[in-house]
């Protein structure tokens, strides 16, 4: 006579096991989603000046909407020339919002290009979404 669980203690064991392994995989889904779900709700338009944007006495002037689902807290923009710059600008630009941003930068000659990429804050961290941001290639003189 051999001692044996029996097969109704046995399904109830595995079944809570099921369950209980659901939860840590569902757990760690829910958190991977939650970090990536700002920057697939960001998105930043430049609203184009004549030549795209421009630039007058080391100042660059654009213009920019926000046509994403989620307010931004700045952008982070980047200078390219004969050097190279880059500097967040710290603005908010709630969903469906325009901003101008005129962005002081060092003495670059023959500024080329100029990049912009959306930002915003979560957890008192600074999050940056680079697949969102955008160039700008025709750079001209302000009137």
């Amino acid at each position: 006579m051999k001692k044996a669980m029996s097969p109704l203690i046995s399904t109830i064991i595995l079944i809570a096991f099921a369950v209980a392994l659901g939860g840590v995989v569902m757990s760690w889904g829910t958190s991977a989603t939650q970090q990536g779900a700002g920057c697939g709700q960001a998105s930043l338009k430049l609203v184009s000046y004549e030549d795209g944007a421009c630039i007058k006495d080391g100042t660059l002037y654009v213009s920019l909407y926000n046509d994403g689902d989620i307010a931004l807290d700045g952008v982070k923009i980047g200078v390219i020339g004969d050097k190279m710059y880059s500097n967040t600008y710290y603005q908010k630009i709630g969903v469906a919002e325009l901003s101008k941003a005129n962005v002081e930068y060092p003495v670059i000659s023959g500024v080329s290009k100029v990049v912009i990429t959306p930002m915003f804050f979560k957890d008192s961290k600074e999050n940056y979404c680079g697949q969102k941001g955008f160039f700008i290639d025709k750079i001209g003189e302000c009137q």
